[in-house]
């Protein structure tokens, strides 16, 4: 054998024994499946009355719904299931009791499996046509992927609603449950369904809706998604067809779509970003500042500065809180000026120029008309 047949061999063999690493190495990567029987609840009072009413907590089962809940009770006591769930809604709630205390396994309410809002339509006759066509158009629409229609008036967009329903699935998987049972709603149950599972048949919404108590089952998890296996006692093949696939491709790429387009915009740094407005808080607006020009102007130099009755402050500027306002360059306030100078008063400092000389009340009244001049009239 020559050698470069030699290491063709070895190369060959090498690399089936990578294939053969990573293919039994695949399974170990899968996430484990979660087998998940949804029941639509018991006949409820809205039924009955063939009234639309998805308010939470809404109205309890009637009789027969009761009933309807001890039969399916009995069958599902039968297999093995680890977790009894139920939506925020009596009527599911109800249905689940007796299966609860078949089974001795407590009943975990949980929010995002109650039934999809109703909008303006709630209250209007449960089988009618514009409810089957206002209430029951647009979740259909999210089936093909077009999850931006809207019910009027809803709380409820395509979106939202398989936001809330991943949710709650994704904490009963958390918990470690593998075979639970959910009680909720039939619009819930089955639009949900076929907006997630890699072998839809939407057409299954319009020739067999589920009626009271009827039993969907799911396998898959969040991360390697759902496959639908029974839908109302018929077994559904996993295995879906070419077309299937296709559609199923372009339901999710639509979806991703309308996922895109109603998401938030991203907030720019400056809808965040306020630059300084909070240090504007030294001088209040309801306290003017004193204006200073006036405060600080020197005297002339024709007199020296002498004391007066008001006391400085700190930072230079007249006190005011006598009310009596000083005149810069004299001793006397606004009211002497206006009364005269008291030629009695000695100012209680001398003035340094020229200490031999008696002072006189004369420069001290010239200068205070002087500056009188200069000064606004008080008002």
């Amino acid at each position: 054998m020559s050698p470069t047949r030699r290491v063709v061999r070895i190369l060959t063999a090498a690399l089936a024994a990578v294939l053969l690493l990573i293919a039994s190495a695949l399974p170990a990567w899968a996430a484990e499946a979660m087998t998940v029987t949804f029941v639509r609840h018991g006949q409820s009072e809205a039924n009955a009355a063939n009234v639309l009413n998805t308010a939470v907590p809404g109205p309890g089962l009637t009789p027969l719904g009761h009933q309807q809940a001890q039969t399916v009770a009995a069958l599902l006591a039968a297999e093995a299931h680890d977790g009894i769930y139920a939506s925020t809604m009596i009527r599911s709630q109800q249905t689940a009791l007796p299966l609860s205390a078949a089974t001795s396994t407590p009943v975990t309410v949980l929010p995002g499996l109650q039934e999809i809002s109703g909008g303006v339509f709630e209250g209007g006759q449960e089988r009618g046509v514009v409810t089957l066509l206002g209430y029951g158009g647009p979740p259909l629409a999210w089936t093909l992927g077009l999850r931006a229609v809207p019910i009027l008036g809803s709380s409820d967009t395509g979106n939202s609603f398989d936001a809330r329903v991943d949710g709650a699935l994704q904490t009963i998987y958390d918990s470690g449950d593998r075979a639970p049972v959910v009680v909720a709603h039939g619009g819930t149950i089955m639009f949900w369904v076929m907006m997630n599972v890699d072998n839809p048949d939407p057409f299954l919404i319009l020739t067999r809706p589920l009626d009271n108590t009827d039993v969907v089952v799911v396998d898959g998890n969040s991360e390697d998604g759902w496959t639908l296996t029974s839908w109302a006692g018929r077994a559904i093949d996993p295995n879906p067809s070419l077309v299937t696939r296709v559609f199923v491709v372009v339901r999710d790429v639509l979806a991703a779509v309308s996922g895109a387009a109603a998401a938030p915009p991203p907030v720019t740094p400056a809808l965040t970003t306020n630059p300084v407005p909070v240090q504007r808080t030294a001088t209040p607006a309801s306290v003017p500042a004193e204006p200073e020009p006036e405060q600080t102007r020197r005297p002339t130099k024709d007199t020296e500065p002498t004391a007066t009755s008001a006391q400085a402050t700190p930072n230079g500027a007249t006190d005011l809180s006598s009310g009596n306002k000083v005149e810069p360059g004299t001793g006397h306030s606004q009211d002497e000026q206006a009364e005269g100078a008291d030629p009695e008063r000695e100012p209680e400092i001398e003035p340094e120029a020229d200490s031999t000389e008696p002072s006189t009340p004369e420069p001290t009244t010239e200068t205070s008309a002087a500056e009188g001049d200069s000064e606004p009239a008080a008002a």
